[in-house]
Order: structure tokens, then C-alpha cells, then sequence
């Protein structure tokens, strides 16, 4: 885990007043008003719990809820710099932790529950404090909790067109060669979803009306050109060897 930086953790603070509009809401069983000075303390005190939580921003006081079945394993990555700054952690509450600062943030722990209820009551917080940092509005867990298929599909419905362009993970990036044959490999045969399958009539018919009005551009046409002229002449030279 890499060593957090006390000089860039703390950043700047300013006075922060316990008062605010969603306040009053509930009634937390833990709050740490300081996520970096009270880390340890936060580790300690919810070893093998399982619960919700709530990330307050103590300066512009935007928040996040999650839920964990594991809260000490959350917490733990929370404070990996590591693995708030990867490729595949795209949350906005981890890119504010980066900007901001641990010190700038304070933690509530708004209940412990059971995991069989976990899910729906995360849902209620979501829904009563309408947190900023939150994207999905859908309560979930990626630690061992599956959802429904209803779920599911509200949260796909929830993050279509989020993460494109400048926010892809592999915007700006390329696969190697050997990450490309791995991946065409994994495609072949069997491992191919279409595998033993045809297309219906319907389906060829649809097919082939949307290609219809279409037209390839001039750096395509020369792509096809080059590779059929290849081809080409490798027939011509392999029939003159018979």
C-alpha cells in the first residue's frame, strides 16, 4: 500500500460547521470529523462489520453514500492512494479524495446492518440525502452481493453515456499485440457467443437494408484495395507454380 503523504493528505482546511441541511435526517452511529487524523481509528472501529457509510466534503459539503459487507476492506482501500488513483477505479468520490484531501472530508458511519438488508437500506439513504458524488442512485455493493436482473438493468440504463470519450478508462490508450491475439483467442470457436448459431431470414433482411446507402471512405477503400491486390497476386503466382 503506498505510504500516504501527510503534506498533501492534510492540503488546506478551513473551519467546517456540523449544521447543514441534511443533518437532521438521520442519526449516525459513527462520525469521524477528520477522515486522515482519525484513519486508524476508522480502520479499528469497524473490522468485520458490515453497514453504510456516508463521505462528507467539508468545503463545498457535497457527499457520497456506499455500503459494504466488509467495512473494514472498503475503508482500508479508501486509503490506498494506489487504488483511488487506478485505471479501473473511476468513482467521483475517489477522484475528490485525491483533490481535495482526506482531511477535507469527514465519515459517518449511518448504520450497521445485516447483509440481507444491506442493499435496501443503502437505497433509503440514497434516496432521503440525494448524495452529489453518487452517479447511480441504485443501491449496490461490489463485495459478494449480486443484483437482480431488474437492477441491473437500471443501473446500465443509469451509466449509459457516462463513461465515453475523455472519461474511458482506455481513452488515449491502445492494446499491445499479445493483449490483441489474447483477446481474438478468447473469441474462437466454442468460447464465440454465436457459436453454432445462424441468423434468422429477419435478421439477414435488416442486416443487409442497413448497409444499404452505404459508403466506405477513401482511406477504407484503399485498405480493401491494397489487401485484394495482395490477394491477387498470390492466386495468380500459385496457380502459374501449377
Amino acid at each position: 500500500m503506498k505510504k500516504l503523504n501527510p503534506s498533501f493528505i492534510t492540503g488546506f482546511s478551513r473551519n467546517y460547521s456540523l449544521t447543514n441541511d441534511r443533518k437532521d435526517l438521520y442519526n449516525p452511529v459513527k462520525f469521524y470529523i477528520n477522515a486522515y487524523d482519525m484513519r486508524v481509528l476508522i480502520l479499528k472501529e469497524n473490522k468485520a462489520k458490515t453497514g453504510i457509510y456516508k463521505w462528507t466534503n467539508k468545503l463545498n459539503n457535497e457527499c457520497y453514500i456506499g455500503s459494504s459487507i466488509n467495512l473494514w476492506r472498503r475503508f482500508l482501500n479508501y486509503f490506498n492512494l494506489s487504488y483511488l488513483s487506478s485505471v479501473k477505479n473511476n468513482l467521483r468520490i475517489s477522484r475528490a479524495l485525491i483533490k481535495y484531501g482526506y482531511a477535507n472530508f469527514s465519515l459517518e458511519i449511518l448504520e450497521y446492518c445485516e447483509k440481507s438488508v444491506l442493499l435496501k437500506r443503502e437505497q433509503y439513504y440514497l434516496d432521503l440525502l440525494k448524495p452529489e458524488y453518487n452517479i447511480e442512485k441504485i443501491a449496490g455493493s461490489s463485495l459478494g452481493l449480486k443484483h437482480s436482473k431488474e437492477t441491473r438493468a437500471k443501473i446500465s440504463k443509469s451509466l449509459k453515456g457516462v463513461y465515453v470519450g475523455s472519461k474511458s478508462s482506455l481513452f488515449g490508450k491502445t492494446h499491445d499485440e499479445l493483449t490483441k491475439s489474447k483477446m481474438s483467442g478468447s473469441k474462437l470457436g466454442k468460447k464465440n457467443s454465436f457459436y453454432g448459431k445462424t441468423h434468422s431470414e429477419e435478421t439477414k433482411s435488416l442486416m443487409s437494408s442497413l448497409k444499404l446507402g452505404k459508403k466506405h471512405l477513401e482511406s477504407t477503400k484503399d485498405l480493401i484495395s491494397k489487401k485484394k491486390g495482395i490477394l491477387c497476386i498470390y492466386m495468380k503466382k500459385t496457380q502459374m507454380e501449377f
